[in-house]
This record gives structure tokens, C-alpha cells and sequence, in this order.
């Protein structure tokens, strides 16, 4: 095909095709055909090939009915496989999550278990510890007031024994 006839639309052949159709049925009366109608015939088969080598390659491009519905029926497989799929991805994740949470909750309960347990025997411990501190504290004490009130005691008899001791002579 020429540029001439290479980009149109087909409405634009079918007036194309017209004009040169109405410039051909003008002929003269006269015995031999004119350069412009033979022209004009040429032009109008021109572009009848245009239209209908345009109307072929649209016509191959389109798809038929028979073609469209088994599409359809395999885009529909497809579909419902895809979703038989989800329904069983959806049951093992909902089977795993109740799996995770049975063991989360059981693993927590142990956790706390423990923990009670432990902080029990931090309690224990710590009674006992402050128990004996006591016991240790009090001994101290002790200790402290025997070694505070010994020396102030040497101190009270070196003082008295000047004073006590005539009086014990005088006694005895």
C-alpha cells in the first residue's frame, strides 16, 4: 500500500471510495475513457483493497464467542482452584495460630507458676536472712553493752575499792 492509503480510518476509505465512485459515474460522452476516470477507477479498487485488507487483519484480531467462553471456563478453574487454595492455607494457619496460642498461654502459666514459686523462696530467704540478722544483731548488742559497761564497771570499783575497802576492815 502506498502512505496515500496507509493510515486512514475505515470511514475515511468508504468517502474516499464514494468520491472516486461519483468521479467515476461522471463520464463524458465521448468513445474512449478519460485519464481522470480511469484514474478514478483505479483509486476506487485502490481503496476497496484498503478497507478490506484492513477489515482481514481486524477480523483476525477479534476473538470468537466459542473462543471467549472456554477462556472464560479456564479463568474459572483457575479461579476456584485459587480459592480451594486459600480455604486450605486459611484452615493450616488458623490449626497453627491456635497451636502457638495453646503453647504461648501454657508456656505463660508455667512462666508465672515459676515465678510464684521462685519469688516464695526469695520470700523464705529473705525471712530467714533477716531473722538471723536479727539474731546477729541482738548478740551484738549484746556484746556491745557488756564491752561499753565493763570498763565504766573496772572504773566504778577502781574508784570504790579506796572508799568500800575501809569500811569493809572496819566490818571484818
Amino acid at each position: 500500500m502506498s502512505s496515500e492509503y496507509g493510515t486512514r480510518s475505515s470511514a475515511e476509505l468508504k468517502n474516499q471510495a464514494r468520491r472516486s465512485l461519483h468521479t467515476a459515474e461522471q463520464a463524458q460522452p465521448c468513445v474512449a475513457v478519460t485519464e481522470p476516470n480511469w484514474k478514478a477507477m483505479i483509486d476506487t479498487q485502490k481503496a476497496q483493497l484498503a478497507m478490506l485488507t484492513q477489515l482481514m487483519d481486524t477480523a483476525q484480531a477479534l476473538a470468537t464467542k466459542t473462543e471467549i467462553v472456554k477462556y472464560l471456563e479456564r479463568q474459572l478453574e483457575v479461579l476456584t482452584e485459587q480459592t480451594e487454595n486459600s480455604y486450605t492455607i486459611t484452615e493450616d494457619f488458623q490449626t497453627t495460630m491456635r497451636r502457638a496460642s495453646e503453647e504461648y498461654i501454657a508456656s505463660m502459666k508455667t512462666a508465672i507458676s515459676d515465678s510464684s514459686k521462685q519469688v516464695g523462696r526469695m520470700s523464705e530467704s529473705f525471712s530467714e536472712n533477716l531473722s538471723e540478722t536479727k539474731d546477729t544483731m541482738r548478740n551484738y548488742m549484746k556484746r556491745i553493752f557488756w564491752i561499753t559497761v565493763i570498763p565504766s564497771v573496772v572504773t566504778v570499783i577502781y574508784y570504790l575499792t579506796p572508799l568500800i575497802s575501809p569500811l569493809i576492815s572496819r566490818i571484818f
